[in-house]
């Protein structure tokens, strides 16, 4: 009886699967691409449209704020508006006090953007508007205001809006002693002041919490306040790409309509180009696969008896290189080579181990490059707006100074240079929060040629910075270094104290952050803190991190390793400075 075995697959098989099995990848890349074009394109210019969309928010904020704070100024201290309520009605003061009110509405009518002032004293029904508008406005403002009265509706704690001959305007109105003081601006007059209002090219419109669009354009239902970051909606016949903005000041949103056909416009010739070069890929391969008997089959086959060979023992064999290919001439090469070498090769483990430890730390290193330079850049971008050229200079020579630094340094650097660094690195913060972040540097100049690491203090400088700042508030940050004798020994060591006045560090974070030493994990969860221990510890073996609160402060970092001065030839910061 006869035991039949299967035969394996041959290589052409495999090959023929491959090629089979990289077109239908090749088209789920295709599809996955066009998807993942279209997302971050969106991405992309959702958040473009709510950075600008912000700015425009802001000033708009700026405009009916000082508005509102017009009216409570007027409301409590205006003089005239006192005669008014209690001077007797249609007497002479009364009439002059009159005059002079109506003259102030009007001169605050040049200084601020609404479309008018007015004032009502119910008890003796006297309305008065500011005297520059010609038009019946103001007669519908006080039968409103008259209305809203009368029934109770009036609401006097917040802007609030009306519709008026097919225009919408924000009204916002003041309740102080029987007197009733308030302003009336249109949407028109406020996109006017932000924005060119009849340019196409600044689609703004005001909306409400429900996501009604206060024009008569169109009539369109938006998703209501923040619930998504943008839409694609169709309006009149067009999809548009809906970003919405909430004003701080009143309980309106600033939306902005972008034609959704600027935005896809490129991504139909991207696909057009991914599709011909799939095709001629496609073409590609099936030549390939003409081309793999002659090419590669055979030569796989004198490089697997050679192989065979070496397992035997047979250390001389080598592999013909004539009539080859360019490629499996190197390739054969290579493996000529290798067997020659595996003869009498002697391994170093000590050199690998620290050439791996070198090559390690270099690329934990580069982990830890610093990750707010797109901040500095935008603060930097955002003070020349503002015009604030002097800061955007400093911000940008600092953020120069510590790319330079944290790119040419070596494996090890002076202390003073961290020190520097960090100074640096508070100098341009200090631009981004200013008045906010206080910085005592002790350390005696005995100790300032110390030997670290690159980028030590800076990692738990930063995290202060990253989680205890804001705005209106001062955040102190210490870093004292003092020199601690070892015991039984003549050698000194050098103990860093990091701490802040923050809110420390809490009680689920503590015992994780004390763990740095762990396996360095997939997520970046806490890296930084591992990277530094990992290069300190490369140079330092027996060096020391502790974490804890400090009593009446924040968090307090304790950092102890031998003292080794450093060479001066090697400085880099100071060098940058």
């Amino acid at each position: 009886m006869s035991v039949h075995t299967k035969k394996p697959a041959s290589l052409r098989q495999y090959i023929t699967v491959f090629f089979f099995l990289l077109m239908l990848l090749l088209g789920g890349l295709v599809l996955y691409n066009n998807y993942r074009s279209v997302h971050i394109l969106e991405k992309n210019v959702h958040a473009n449209t709510k950075a600008s969309l912000t700015l425009y928010q802001k000033a708009l904020d700026r405009s009916l704020t000082s508005a509102e704070t017009y009216l409570y100024t007027t409301a409590v201290g205006s003089t005239p508006m006192s005669n008014l309520r209690y001077y007797n009605f249609n007497t002479t003061k009364w009439f002059q006090a009159k005059y002079q009110f109506k003259n102030d509405l009007d001169y605050a009518l040049h200084n601020y953007t609404v479309d008018g002032f007015f004032c009502y004293l119910p008890s003796k029904d006297c309305y008065i508007p500011s005297t520059t508008q010609t038009d019946d406005r103001p007669l519908f403002i006080r039968s409103m205001l008259a209305d809203g009265i009368a029934d109770e509706t009036l609401n006097c704690s917040e802007w609030t809006r009306f519709s008026y001959k097919d225009t919408f305007y924000f009204f916002r109105v003041l309740h102080l002693n029987d007197t009733y003081i308030g302003c009336w601006v249109s949407t028109n007059t406020l996109l006017s002041s932000i924005a060119d209002y009849s340019d196409s090219s600044y689609p703004f419109y005001f909306s409400t919490p429900e996501g009604a669009l206060l024009t008569n354009r169109f009539s369109v239902q938006l998703p209501p306040g923040d619930s998504v970051p943008f839409s694609l909606e169709t309006i009149d016949s067009e999809q548009m790409f809906v970003v919405s903005n909430a004003l701080k000041s009143a309980p309106f949103y600033l939306t902005m309509l972008v034609p959704a056909s600027e935005i896809y416009s490129n991504t139909h010739l991207l696909s057009s180009v991914i599709v011909v070069l799939a095709l001629g890929l496609i073409f590609i391969w099936f030549l390939l696969l003409v081309a793999v008997r002659i090419g590669i089959l055979h030569p796989l086959e004198q490089l697997a008896c050679a192989i065979r060979r070496m397992r035997e023992g047979n250390l001389s064999v080598r592999v013909e290189t004539d009539r080859l290919p360019e490629e499996f001439q190197t390739v054969f090469g290579a493996f000529n080579d290798m067997v020659s070498e595996i003869s009498d090769l002697k391994i170093d483990i000590y050199e690998r181990k620290l050439q791996k430890k070198t090559l390690e730390s270099q690329y934990l290193k580069q982990q830890i490059t610093p990750h707010f330079m797109i901040n500095c850049l935008n603060t930097a971008c955002q003070l020349t707006e503002l015009n604030e050229l002097t800061l955007a200079e400093n911000m940008l020579k600092s953020l120069s100074t510590h790319l330079r630094y944290t790119l040419s340094s070596g494996q090890t650097v002076p202390l003073r240079e961290e020190l520097s660094l960090v100074e640096n690195y508070i100098a341009m913060s200090n631009i981004r929060y200013p008045g906010c972040i206080r910085y005592f540097p002790d350390c005696g100049s005995e100790l300032d040629s110390a030997t670290v690491v690159p980028l030590l203090l800076l990692n738990f400088v930063e995290n202060s910075i990253k989680y205890e700042v804001a705005m209106g508030e001062i955040l102190d940050i210490h870093i004292e270094v003092r020199a601690k004798a070892v015991p039984q020994s003549d050698s000194s060591a050098v103990h860093i104290c990091i701490w802040d006045s923050g809110n420390g560090f809490s009680d689920e974070i503590l015992p994780v952050i004390r763990n740095y030493s762990a396996k360095l994990p997939e997520e970046t969860f806490h890296i930084g803190i591992h990277n530094v221990w990992f290069r300190m510890n490369h140079i330092f073996p027996d060096c020391d991190f502790s974490f804890s609160n400090r009593p009446n402060a924040g968090a307090q970092i304790d950092i102890r390793f031998p003292y080794r001065p450093f060479l001066p030839q090697n400085s880099t910061m100071e060098a940058a400075l």
